[in-house]
């Protein structure tokens, strides 16, 4: 997960392709107590402010699954419901828009 997380912090490409590996990782308890300890939920949630279409797609869907316990819904919240929002206001990509919309559904 390290190594994923890692590509997140990256100026360069990669971030959807690491989104989407998470989002894949994230279906797993375990992962996502890894994924979260590690940093990965802000890296997520910036991802959805300054990534592609396919980059916001993969990270709100790995924030969804990550969304599943009362306290990494609330991390999420806590650490990004206003870009969370903004993000879904901005786009025009109707796929991204659907996964943002859906995850600002799980977290409010």
């Amino acid at each position: 997960i390290f190594p994923l997380i890692d590509l997140l912090k990256e100026k360069a490409g990669g971030k959807e392709k690491a989104a989407g590996a998470l989002f894949n990782l994230a279906v797993n308890d375990d992962n996502c107590v890894r994924i979260a300890k590690e940093g990965g939920i802000l890296l997520l949630i910036q991802l959805l402010r300054d990534g592609t279409a396919k980059g916001k797609v993969n990270a709100a869907d790995a924030l969804l699954h990550l969304a599943v316990t009362a306290d990494r819904k609330a991390k999420i919240r806590e650490s990004g419901l206003e870009i969370v929002q903004n993000a879904y206001n901005d786009e025009s990509d109707a796929a991204a828009k659907e996964s943002i919309q859906s995850l600002l559904d799980a977290i409010k």
